[in-house]
């Protein structure tokens, strides 16, 4: 086997779910027009990172995975230049955070910072981030 781009991002812990039953943040009635863009951001990032996982055990093409990869960094850029306007906004924003931290690698070394914000990032979406 090759060795695999650096791009690629070992990921150990699973992806958090934003509600306790699993569902993805949906923008209540009245607040829909608040963080209507920000949580479908959120939904595109969550596919994105899917598909990178995929990658990096070689269940889809070199091109799919850069490609997911691309759009998985722009979406976190959006996401982060994004304010959340509701809470299911600043749930899905936090997720999206813990993600991209645990995807980064944030949090497997020693460093007591990381690991402070990785557990701060999981209190806040109401349980212990691993």
């Amino acid at each position: 086997m090759t060795a695999r781009p650096a791009a690629r991002r070992r990921v150990k812990a699973p992806i958090p779910a934003t509600h306790a039953n699993g569902s993805l943040p949906q923008a209540a009635p009245e607040a829909a027009a608040d963080d209507t863009e920000l949580l479908q951001a959120c939904r595109e990032f969550f596919a994105a990172e899917c598909l990178v996982r995929l990658w990096n055990v070689d269940r889809i093409s070199e091109a799919a995975g850069e490609a997911a990869n691309a759009r998985w960094r722009t979406l976190l850029g959006q996401i982060t230049t994004t304010p959340a306007q509701t809470a299911d906004g600043a749930r899905a924003k936090v997720q999206a955070a813990l993600i991209a931290m645990q995807s980064a690698g944030v949090g497997e070394s020693d460093d007591p910072v990381a690991a402070a914000a990785m557990a701060a990032l999981g209190d806040v979406l109401g349980r212990a981030a691993a």
